[in-house]
């Protein structure tokens, strides 16, 4: 028995031997010979594989056999399935390349095991989701990092602080929530880190001011708070700082002033106070600046003349005030200059006219102040310039007719006087020119036919007079043509097709009958159809329309129950605004008129908020309330006070978010 024992044992011992060996003998067959993407490869000497791009197919799990892979690049539209597991044992891989495809996938945690990674570009990826595996830590010899464009979510690993060697950082356009890992401080080599387009939240670690590599920083799109910490001023090498849309408030840190290679800074739409730092006069490389809709105060520093590079610099949508600095007028690469809603005031300085690049310009909803100096009009690069909704004053200057560059050009809601220059028939290039809520008093120049690109002109609430001349029906590009609240007539029923809005003007019904002409109101003997003359409910009594400064008294006509819809104004029913007293309209009537045009002339009793023309009728309100485009909900909060009832449904209606006083 013991022989016969020892006997079965050696048989299995023999058994055992040969199917090691046959296992041996097929792996080195199957390692010489893999098909992967419909291409045989050597697992001995193949060291990279590229996936052509027109191959429609899963990664196969035989990938995994080719253990001598560095480099797999797999990219195409053609590529679906998941990233498999076996991938696990390309233990020599040195760039992973899987991007710009379908595939519906998450990263396996197996990848951890390819410890000698220096490139992962995984980008690109609709269908990649989950978060990001803790074995990431591994990649100790990570140099590139690619996520972007995926719906990888999560929180960003700490681990991420061990990538000594990382360089680039691209995790922009994803689903990452959380904070800003406080460890992205030890990546001490890191040049390029772009967060944007994510959840973040959280603050800005002030370890990050010891990333004296960093060329580019962006997490603009995100929910992060918090102030600028002053340790920031250490980023000497950076070039983009890029933070928009963001929660980030509290002051600009002086210290940014050290960041002397900066090329451009992007900082809008955040909750910015306080005042701009003078030391960033001492960004000279400065080229692009833009700093719209925060809440940033007082003057705008002169050494700040110092930025000699500057191309485009937006500071719209603030509280900065005082004057202009003329010294600005150095800037002489300036191209794109936005200070519009803000609060600066004083008079244009004639030095801007120095600006020779100066193209775009936007200066509505200041309290500018002064007439408008004769010099800029030797600026004949403006392409868009627009400063309405201030307190200018004075006559256009013929000289204007030579900014023959013009596409826009918007001076409303201002003190402009006198006539309009024929000179300005030369603005052949304008499409869009707007001087509503003047004090204009002029004739329509026939010679404005020559304007054959305008499009959109609003000309209404001035004191035009006179027939419009039959020429101007042959501006065949007008699409929107507002003449409200004008003494104008015409002759010819061909423009009254160029008309948007022609309210309260003297064209007779039978050439207009859109125009609401005024004309004698019928008395109680006379017939009347209901079609000619709106009802008024029981409930509401129209106000008393205001007269024109020639003694010719409109008809009174009934409100307008839904109003029109319009770029400067809001849909919402007159009713719904309850404004057909005009005690309860407070200040809101310049708002209002915009709203609904035929309503309420009468003067408001609070003569401090409000000053009536000749006519008797409001000219402009209180700037509390007027003189602003309200676009944003922050703009709203800006100008408005939740507790304002006359303008409350007003508001809610434009801006139904929350409202912060």
């Amino acid at each position: 028995r013991v022989h016969g024992g020892e006997f079965w044992s050696h048989v299995r011992c023999v058994v055992m031997r040969a199917f090691r060996a046959v296992v041996i003998f097929i792996g080195v067959v199957t390692a010489v010979e893999v098909e992967v993407f419909g291409t045989i490869w050597d697992s001995d000497t193949t060291t990279e594989i590229m996936f052509p791009e027109d191959f429609e197919s899963n990664i196969p799990s035989q990938i995994g056999l080719l253990t001598q892979l560095t480099v797999a690049w797999i990219s195409g539209v053609g590529v679906s399935g998941t990233i498999p597991t076996q991938i696990g044992y390309l233990t020599e891989l040195r760039s992973l390349e899987i991007s710009n495809n379908g595939m519906q996938s998450s990263i396996p945690s197996q990848i951890g095991q390819l410890s000698n990674l220096e490139q992962i570009y995984l980008y690109n990826m609709d269908g990649l989701e989950g978060s990001i595996p803790s074995q990431f830590g591994a990649f100790t010899n990570l140099r590139e990092l690619w996520l972007q464009n995926t719906h990888l979510s999560g929180t960003i690993p700490t681990q991420f602080g061990m990538f000594s060697n990382l360089q680039n950082l691209w995790m922009w356009n994803c689903d990452f929530t959380g904070p800003i890992p406080s460890e992205f401080g030890a990546l001490t080599v890191l040049n390029t880190m772009w967060l944007s387009d994510n959840d973040l939240e959280g603050s800005i670690p002030s370890e990050i001011g010891l990333l004296t590599l960093l060329g580019s920083l962006q997490f603009a799109n995100n929910r992060i708070s918090g102030t600028l910490p002053t340790e920031l001023g250490g980023l000497t090498s950076l070039v983009d700082w890029w933070f928009a849309s963001n929660k980030v408030s509290g002051p600009l840190p002086s210290e940014l002033g050290n960041l002397q290679m900066l090329i451009s800074i992007d900082f809008q739409n955040n909750h910015l106070e306080g005042s701009i730092p003078s030391e960033f006069g001492l960004l000279t490389t400065l080229q692009y600046w833009w700093c719209s809709n925060n809440l940033l105060s007082g003057t705008l520093p002169e050494e700040l003349s110092a930025l000699q590079s500057m191309y485009e610099w937006r500071l719209q949508a603030n509280k900065l005030s005082g004057t202009i600095p003329s010294k600005l007028s150095s800037l002489i690469s300036l191209q794109q200059w936005w200070l519009g809603d803000n609060e600066l005031s004083g008079s244009l300085s004639p030095e801007f006219q120095q600006l020779s690049n100066l193209y775009s310009w936007q200066l509505g909803g200041n309290v500018l102040s002064g007439t408008l100096p004769t010099e800029f009009g030797n600026m004949v690069q403006l392409i868009e310039w627009t400063f309405g909704h201030n307190y200018l004053e004075g006559t256009i200057p013929t000289e204007y007719g030579m900014l023959t560059n013009l596409v826009i050009w918007d001076f409303s809601s201002n003190w402009i006087s006198g006539t309009l220059p024929v000179e300005l028939s030369a603005l052949f290039q304008l499409q869009k020119w707007g001087f509503s809520n003047n004090n204009i008093e002029s004739t329509i120049p026939s010679e404005y036919a020559a304007l054959v690109a305008l499009e959109f002109w609003d000309v209404s609430f001035n004191k035009l007079f006179g027939t419009i001349p039959r020429k101007l029906a042959s501006l065949s590009a007008l699409l929107e043509w507002d003449i409200d609240e004008n003494p104008l007539t015409i002759d010819d029923p061909a423009l009254c097709n160029l008309f948007k809005s022609c309210s309260r003007t003297l064209i007779p019904i039978e050439i207009c009958p859109r125009c609401h002409s005024p004309s004698p109101s019928p008395t109680p003997t006379e017939s009347s159809t209901p079609s000619e003359t709106p009802t008024v409910s029981e409930s509401t009594t129209p106000s008393p329309l205001p007269q024109f400064s020639n003694s010719v008294s409109p008809t009174p006509q009934a409100p307008v129950q839904i109003c029109q819809d319009r770029e400067d104004s809001f849909a919402i029913t007159c009713d719904e605004l309850s404004v057909n007293s005009c005690d309860s309209m407070l200040s809101s009537t310049t708002i209002v008129r915009d709203v609904c045009p035929l309503l309420c002339g009468c003067c408001l009793t609070a003569t401090d908020t409000c000053v009536c023309n000749d006519d008797g009728y409001v000219q402009r309100t209180a700037r509390r309330y007027g003189f602003f485009w309200i676009d944003s909900c922050r703009q709203v909060a800006k100008y408005i006070q939740c507790g304002d009832t006359a303008l409350g449904r007003l508001f809610e209606n434009v801006c139904p978010c929350e409202c912060s006083s």
